[in-house]
């Protein structure tokens, strides 16, 4: 019995590797072409093809994009633990520094809330409990 990712591992993976394709390098430091590479691992996902459909589809598109639709399909099937940390190593810093800061914010602004709003809870409570006199 072969066992494989749920619907929701599949689309999760997909997103986060959608969203890697813009900020990964289009060539790696030899040459290889890491969209393709990546848009096959998408299309892998997509489509969840089989290993023997992979190798007809990609044998002709060179070892690299090959060998990254190869790691998808065998992600499918679980014998892989993550596609995207592969390359969110190839992340420029400066990219991954910026994507940390505008994340941060909402953070921030949703914790700051949610202090606010337990400090005006906690007051309510303590009025209640008749320690706060107004």
């Amino acid at each position: 019995m072969v066992t494989t990712r749920t619907t929701l591992e599949i689309d999760s993976e997909l997103l986060t590797i959608r969203n890697l394709y813009q900020t990964v390098p289009e060539r790696s430091a030899f040459g290889d072409d890491n969209h393709a590479a990546i848009r096959a691992q998408i299309q892998v996902l997509q489509r969840r093809f089989t290993e023997d459909e992979v190798q007809d589809r990609y044998e002709e598109e060179g070892d690299y994009v090959l060998a990254a639709a190869m790691t998808a399909q065998s992600w499918l099937n679980l014998f892989e633990d993550s596609l995207s940390s592969d390359w969110k190593c190839l992340v420029p810093a400066r990219k991954r520094a910026n994507k940390r800061r505008t994340a941060a914010k909402p953070v921030e602004v949703e914790q700051r809330a949610f202090d606010a709003h337990m400090t005006e809870a906690g007051r309510i409570h303590a009025r209640g409990l008749g320690l706060i006199l107004d």
